[in-house]
C-alpha cells in the first residue's frame, strides 16, 4: 500500500510526468515472493486491481526489503537491477516508466 501512495503522490506532484503518462494504460504485477499485487495505471492514476483481472504488461520480481530500500532511496535501483536483485519483465519503454515511478 505504501508503494501505491508513493506512486500516486509522485503523479500528483509532477505535472510534467503526469502529462506524459496520462494516456497510458498499463497493468503491472509486483511479486515479492510473499505477496503478488496487480496495479493498474490509467488516466494518470494507479489503483490496485484484482490479481486475475488482466495479464500484466510489466512484471516486477524483488523482495520487500529491496523494494523498500529503493523507495527510501537507500538502494540505487540501477545497481539493484544490474545485480539481479530486482527483475523487470516488460518492454524497454515500460521498464523506464516503472523506474521513473519508483524513484
Amino acid at each position: 500500500m505504501k508503494l501505491l501512495l508513493k506512486i500516486n503522490e509522485k503523479l500528483s506532484e509532477s505535472s510534467g510526468f503526469r502529462g506524459r503518462i496520462l494516456s497510458l494504460d498499463r497493468y503491472f504485477l509486483l511479486d515479492t515472493g510473499e505477496n503478488r499485487t496487480l496495479f493498474h495505471l490509467s488516466e494518470g492514476v494507479v489503483i490496485e486491481a484484482d490479481i486475475n483481472s488482466h495479464p500484466p504488461d510489466i512484471t516486477v520480481t524483488t523482495t520487500e526489503d529491496e523494494l523498500k530500500g529503493i523507495m527510501e532511496k537507500r538502494i540505487n535501483p540501477m545497481e539493484s537491477y544490474s545485480k539481479g536483485r530486482i527483475k523487470i519483465k516488460s518492454s524497454l519503454m515500460d521498464k523506464l516508466l516503472f523506474s521513473e515511478l519508483l524513484t
